[in-house]
C-alpha cells in the first residue's frame, strides 16, 4: 500500500480551481531568480510541487514532464517545480535528468504552505525514512521531516488556479496527456 497522509488529524486539501494562487520568488538551480507574477506576465504556468530527489516516483514524473516540455511551452506555458530539498539535491537531479525547466528550494515551506500541500510525516514514517538512509533532516535542511503531497496546478495569466493535481498517493500523477490538454 501506498504512504499517504491519511493518518493526519490535519491534512493538506491543496487550493482548488478558481482561486487565486498565491504569488512566490525562489532562486532557481541556475542561481536566477524566478517569481510567479513575472512568469505570468508571459504566459500560463504549471506549478508542480514534488517530495525530493530520493522518491523514485517523482523522478519518473519529472522525467516525463521534461519529455512533454515543448509540448507545454508550444501552449505557452512554463514549469515550475518546487521541492523542499535544498539546493544540493536539486542540482544533482536536475543534471541527471537533464531537466529544463526551473526547480526551486522551497525556503522554511513558505509556497507549500500558501498551497495548502504541506505536511509532517508521521512517526511512522519518520522512522522508515531513516532505515532507508533517507534523513530529511538532511535532505531538506530547515524543511526538516516535512513534504508537499504531490499537486500540479495550471495558473492562468489573471493569476487564477485553472486546473489542478492534488493525491495523497505519491505513486500517482498527473496524466500527461491531459495537463497539455488543459493548458
Amino acid at each position: 500500500m501506498a504512504y499517504s497522509v491519511q493518518s493526519q488529524d490535519i491534512r493538506p486539501k491543496g487550493l482548488k480551481v478558481g482561486e487565486a494562487a498565491p504569488d512566490f520568488e525562489g532562486i532557481n538551480q541556475f542561481g536566477q531568480k524566478v517569481s510567479l507574477s513575472e512568469k505570468l506576465k508571459e504566459g500560463k504556468a504549471v506549478v508542480l510541487f514534488y517530495r525530493g530527489s530520493w522518491c523514485s516516483y517523482c523522478k519518473r514524473q519529472l522525467s516525463d514532464l521534461q519529455e512533454s516540455l515543448s509540448d507545454i511551452m508550444a501552449k505557452g506555458a512554463e514549469v515550475i517545480a518546487i521541492t523542499p530539498e535544498r539546493q544540493e539535491g536539486i542540482k544533482k537531479l536536475r543534471s541527471k535528468l537533464d531537466l529544463g525547466f526551473n526547480i526551486l528550494h522551497d525556503n522554511n515551506m513558505e509556497i507549500m504552505r500558501a498551497y495548502d500541500v504541506n505536511y509532517e510525516l508521521p512517526e511512522k514514517q519518520k522512522e522508515k525514512f531513516l532505515k532507508w538512509d533517507i534523513d530529511l533532516k538532511t535532505i531538506n535542511a530547515e524543511n526538516g521531516e516535512n513534504l508537499p503531497v504531490p499537486a500540479v496546478y495550471i495558473v492562468g495569466q489573471d493569476g487564477k488556479i485553472e486546473f489542478r493535481f492534488f493525491d495523497e498517493n505519491f505513486r500517482k500523477w498527473v496524466d500527461m496527456d491531459d495537463l497539455i490538454e488543459k493548458i
